[in-house]
């Protein structure tokens, strides 16, 4: 992972500086966007940093309670994030279950890998404190796709 941080960081720094050639920018104006460049590089590696089903899970499940359905995407099979992008263009009923997500935390509970398929039991703990934890029936699917782990919903 460290290497993918000083790769995106390198990245960002050879943009800013192509910039401040190209633009004629400050060499202050070109020191704080690389900054801020190199600080959005390091986020988005953190991000994509999510190499564990457990991580995948939590990360898929977080941007779906932040109704983030195209954050959610990177984190799932094709065949789901299809069913993600009916569920955005679906008109919002905001229920009881919707309000209840947001701000809710999400943390692997268990984990079970099987070649490339997983499932993980995630524990969620809503805004007041509430929790609960998944049971095996509940669990959340993952397969791995081209050495990626992904979230595999199946449509019912």
């Amino acid at each position: 992972m460290k290497r993918i941080l000083n790769v995106a960081a390198l990245t960002a720094c050879v943009g800013a500086m192509l910039c401040f050639v190209g633009c004629g920018d400050s060499p202050a104006a070109a020191a704080k966007e690389s900054a801020a460049a190199a600080k959005e590089s390091a986020a988005a590696a953190k991000e994509s940093a999510a190499v564990t089903p457990e991580a995948v899970a939590v990360k898929f499940f977080e941007r779906i309670a932040a109704d983030d359905y195209d954050g959610a995407g990177k984190f799932c099979t094709k065949e789901t994030a299809a069913l993600l992008a009916l569920a955005k263009a679906a008109p919002k009923d905001e229920d009881d279950f919707s309000k209840k997500l947001k701000g809710a935390k999400f943390e692997a509970a268990e984990c079970k890998i099987n070649g490339d398929a997983a499932t993980v039991c995630l524990k969620v703990t809503l805004k007041s404190g509430e929790s609960e934890t998944m049971k095996d029936g509940d669990a959340v699917t993952l397969v791995k796709q081209d050495g990626a782990w992904k979230v595999n919903v199946k449509k019912d």
